[in-house]
């Protein structure tokens, strides 16, 4: 059906995906769920192996066919219509759209910012950011290089006189990713965590610069 088609080449068009069905020699290499390689430990969705049915199963078709492997047989929505994407296929469809869209959209303060602490606080916020249902984002804030164990929320407040008034400039970071229960390739967390980065600077006006 046309819904089916469309769903079948998005894989193909979004996230890289090859065909997991023989569609000729020349379809065959090496992509996000084709390989050359069926050694478990080495094979490039490793992570997967054992989970889901995951393991290396022959394209076959061909002789060529017979040595290239796929992740899942016959249960991917790149072999068959009207199946459901096979763990590493929708693992690799989420990761293009991180690829495509940061964790964290709004924040504040934000770049133009001024304002005076002394005794006052200061809350640095993110306002806006994005993850899929059921999943989390993992936040982790940080002052002056040091990580704030206890502070894992969207926002952190700081205090003025808290604050060492012999440093002429303080820099607040925030470290966010997205823990996504159909992620499990270990890269995910170095490749997609978005950072953001305050200076702050002390005086009878604190002037905020986000990078």
């Amino acid at each position: 059906s046309a819904p089916e088609i469309f769903i079948h080449e998005f894989g193909h068009t979004f996230a890289s995906l090859a065909d997991e069905y023989f569609a000729g020699d020349n379809y065959l290499g090496e992509h996000i769920n084709q390989t050359a390689n069926n050694n478990s430990k080495t094979i490039k969705w490793k992570h997967w192996w054992g989970l889901g049915n995951v393991g290396a199963f022959p394209i076959g078709g061909s002789v060529k066919g017979n040595k290239y492997y796929k992740p899942v047989n016959g249960t991917c929505e790149m072999e068959y219509l009207n199946k459901e994407f096979c763990p590493v296929c929708r693992e690799a469809i989420i990761e293009s759209l991180h690829n495509r869209v940061q964790v964290i959209a709004e924040y504040e303060p934000v770049s133009t910012k001024s304002i005076t602490m002394e005794e006052e606080e200061m809350t640095f916020a993110i306002t806006r950011y994005y993850k899929g249902t059921g999943n989390k984002v993992n936040f982790q804030w940080a002052l002056n290089g040091k990580v704030l164990e206890n502070e894992t929320t969207d926002q952190l407040v700081i205090k003025y006189d808290s604050l060492d008034t012999s440093r002429i400039t303080h820099t607040v970071r925030l470290k966010a990713h997205e823990i996504n229960t159909y992620v499990k390739d270990p890269k995910h967390e170095s490749n997609h965590t978005t950072t953001i980065t305050w200076r702050l600077k002390l005086g009878e006006t604190v002037g905020i610069v986000a990078f």
